[in-house]
């Protein structure tokens, strides 16, 4: 909880706990020098209640802890970061008012291949080809609005081929099955289509279909064992 909340003790009595916000103004306090951040993520998808009780923040710099009533003021090391999906929106143009408003480019090809190495150790070779299809859909002009497809879905896709193994195969078939799905209409399939032949070559029907299989109990979802 950002601001805080009652929980019972062992005997069963409410006892307040300060939640994260008023945590990371105390720790500011006492570490005047020490710069501090608290990231609130994709804020365009949280409730409007929960807006609307940031807004002190964002007006006056404070909140006010009525449970235990008591005021807590944002001291000048402490920062608050919202952050928005490349394709998100929001329509409480009052909030956005109250914010500082920067955007940020996402990654290139070459930026995506290097995250995809080194720090979730892909096949280099399955992480350029990620990093190129990554480019070649961010060039392409998709009739269904707002599609766009980011960095985290192609580390999503490294991800899932590499526990499946090194064989590219695995690779050209979680991409396929992964993006096909976020598309609505069949234009965009046939341009995915195009794009994806390009660089892995023709895409089998089956990657089109999804199964489910139990053999000798365990379950094979789209040619993956999960357990059960």
């Amino acid at each position: 909880d950002l601001f805080g909340m009652n929980v019972p003790d062992e005997q069963g009595n409410p006892e307040f706990l300060l939640g994260a916000i008023p945590r990371l103004i105390e720790r500011a306090e006492s570490n005047p020098r020490v710069p501090i951040y608290l990231v609130l993520d994709n804020i365009e998808a949280v409730q409007d209640s929960l807006r609307v009780e940031l807004n002190p923040i964002l007006w006056e710099r404070s909140i006010v802890i009525p449970e235990i009533n008591r005021k807590f003021i944002l001291p000048k090391n402490m920062h608050i970061v919202f952050t928005m999906d490349e394709s998100g929106e929001m329509r409480d143009e009052a909030f956005l008012n109250r914010v500082l408003r920067q955007k940020i480019g996402g990654m290139d090809q070459e930026d995506l291949k290097n995250l995809l190495v080194n720090k979730h150790k892909v096949n280099e070779d399955h992480a350029k080809k990620l990093s190129e299809l990554y480019a070649m859909l961010g060039q392409e002009k998709w009739k269904q609005h707002g599609l766009r497809f980011s960095a985290q879905d192609f580390v999503n896709i490294g991800i899932y081929a590499k526990n499946r193994g090194k064989d590219i195969e695995f690779l050209k078939e979680e991409a396929y099955r992964y993006i096909f799905l976020r598309f609505r209409y069949q234009e965009d399939r046939k341009n995915f289509d195009a794009v994806f032949k390009a660089l892995f070559g023709p895409a089998p029907e089956a990657y089109k279909q999804s199964y489910v299989e139990i053999s000798d109990g365990k379950l094979i979802a789209d040619g993956v064992q999960m357990e059960i």
